[in-house]
């Protein structure tokens, strides 16, 4: 019971997948709470990805590696920093868009 909501206007980086994987790692997901994950791009040139929150068990949670390895990957390659915001019920990672593909 995994819903996506997308919403952008240009194209989506697959370095971004490991977000969605890691909404799936983390949440419960089933009829009574279904995991909605939104994708959308904002007017200054940022692309949105979050979640309502459904823990799992506190034995799933993780070290954060992942975000770290997106996070470097990003600076890395663009000089810019993405923003990570676990408050309330969500979960929203920031990144910015990249104006030309990049090749590994």
């Amino acid at each position: 019971h995994t819903r996506f909501k997308c919403d952008w206007s240009s194209d989506v980086c697959s370095s971004d997948l490991p977000l969605i994987e890691n909404a799936v790692k983390h949440n419960v997901i089933s009829k009574q709470y279904p995991l909605q994950i939104d994708i959308y791009t904002t007017h200054e040139d940022k692309l949105i990805i979050s979640n309502k929150i459904h823990p799992k068990s506190e034995d799933s949670k993780g070290s954060g590696i992942g975000l770290k390895n997106l996070w470097g990957r990003y600076r890395m390659l663009t000089g810019k920093d993405i923003q990570i915001s676990n408050r309330k019920e969500y979960f929203k990672v920031t990144l910015p868009l990249l104006n030309k593909p990049i090749h590994s």
